[in-house]
Order: C-alpha cells, then sequence, then structure tokens
C-alpha cells in the first residue's frame, strides 16, 4: 500500500468513515483498510463531538456535541451581551395592542393579553382611589 493511502486512510478513518466508503474512494481491498486500520490502532474519533463553532460574542470556540442543541454562545454572559447589544434579533410574537381601563391611552403589553392597565400607578388609581390618571 502506498504512503498516499496510508495517510488518507487516517484522515477518512479520524473522520468517521466507514471501512467501505474509504477501500470504496481509495480504490482498494476493504480488508487492506481493515487491517491497516487494526494494525495502527486506527479508530474513529470520539462520534459525540460533532465540530467546533465559534461563539457570537466574543469568537471563542465552542465544542458542539451530537444529540443537544447546538450552543451560539460560549457561556451566560457572552449570550447576554449579545442579547443587549441585539434587541433587533428579538422575535416579539406576543405584542398586544391594548387600550388603558383607567386613562384610556394605547399601550402594548408583551406576553399578557388580559393586562388592564397601562401602568401601576393607573391600576392605584383605578383600584383604590377611584379616579383617572393623566397616564
Amino acid at each position: 500500500m502506498k504512503e498516499k493511502h496510508e495517510a488518507e486512510i487516517l484522515r477518512m478513518r479520524q473522520s468517521g468513515m466507514s471501512y467501505g466508503k474509504i477501500s470504496e474512494m481509495l480504490d482498494i481491498s476493504i480488508n487492506t483498510v481493515k487491517s491497516y486500520c487494526r494494525r495502527n490502532n486506527i479508530k474513529p474519533l470520539d462520534k459525540t463531538i460533532a465540530m467546533e463553532d465559534i461563539c457570537l460574542n466574543c469568537g471563542k470556540h465552542i465544542v458542539q456535541h451530537k444529540k443537544v442543541k447546538k450552543r451560539k454562545f460560549c457561556c451566560l454572559e457572552c449570550k447576554t451581551a449579545w442579547w443587549n447589544s441585539h434587541p433587533e434579533a428579538v422575535n416579539r410574537k406576543a405584542n398586544y395592542e391594548l387600550r388603558c381601563n383607567s386613562c384610556g391611552r394605547n399601550f402594548i403589553s408583551y406576553g399578557n393579553k388580559n393586562r388592564k392597565y397601562c401602568s401601576h400607578e393607573c391600576y392605584i388609581n383605578a383600584r383604590f382611589k377611584g379616579i383617572k390618571c393623566d397616564g
């Protein structure tokens, strides 16, 4: 077997390719590939590690694992910093435009379509004082 085949077998096997696929691509016998790998203790790398990605905030490498949700950030601090600096990326689907029962002003409520008052002040005025506020 040629040296270039040996280097290719090593690279392909460590990337997770099967013996059959390697033999097909290099056009050599599958038994040759198997025996070479066995003799030189060449095994596929740990299949739990898929690849490395880069943190969206700081640029550090993140090791991604299979069967786990893909991580975008290396740590909680980076995640918080990135989301605080990119508010336009937040997908806000639960915005409700409502009218305040106390002052009559329109306001936007995020996540709660049953809100009745635009502020705590309006709630206090309506609930305890029975007067209308300026908003």
